[in-house]
């Protein structure tokens, strides 16, 4: 990646992008616990596949950031902007 991108700007641009509604609100780490023993059960009862599982909450309350600067001397390749390949992308889909 060219630069480092916070879920609520992914989210925000992603929306944007295929003309959605990007989400209003942050969700606190214990509501998105209780959430994903909520999905649990109601998968359980149900037989629906999972929305929202234990690991998808924990990388959504984690702040990860990677380094791309090895690939990109090894290499000598540079990365097109996030905005624009999110751009692309919702086009593409929208079509």
């Amino acid at each position: 990646m060219a630069e480092h991108w916070t879920y609520k700007r992914f989210l925000e641009t992603l929306a944007t992008a295929v003309n959605g509604k990007p989400p209003k609100k942050l969700a606190s780490s214990w509501l998105l616990n209780i959430g994903w023993q909520l999905d649990w059960a109601k998968t359980k009862l149900t037989g629906m596949r999972r929305q929202l599982t234990r690991n998808l909450v924990r990388t959504l309350s984690t702040d990860t950031q990677y380094n791309s600067d090895k690939i990109k001397t090894a290499l000598n390749f540079e990365f097109k902007a996030v905005d624009d390949i999110i751009r692309e992308t919702g086009r593409l889909y929208l079509k």
